[in-house]
């Protein structure tokens, strides 16, 4: 099913990434893995990472902070 809601989801590393992981698999499997976006993937080595987290969240229609 397309959806067309974009997700960002961004989590604290020290207690949240399970969590984190399994609400991105289960949105990815009920939406388009396109569509949801976990705030460490698809970083490039070597790029600005405030700058490409800031353009990716606020590309988003949802926003998900764990």
């Amino acid at each position: 099913m397309k959806s067309g809601y974009r997700v960002f989801i961004s989590y604290r590393r020290a207690d949240q990434p399970a969590l984190a992981q399994w609400l991105h698999d289960r949105l990815a499997g009920e939406l388009h893995a396109d569509e949801v976006f976990l705030d460490y993937e698809g970083l490039e080595v070597g790029r600005y990472y405030e700058f490409v987290v800031q353009s990716r969240s606020e590309a988003r229609d949802l926003v998900l902070s764990l």
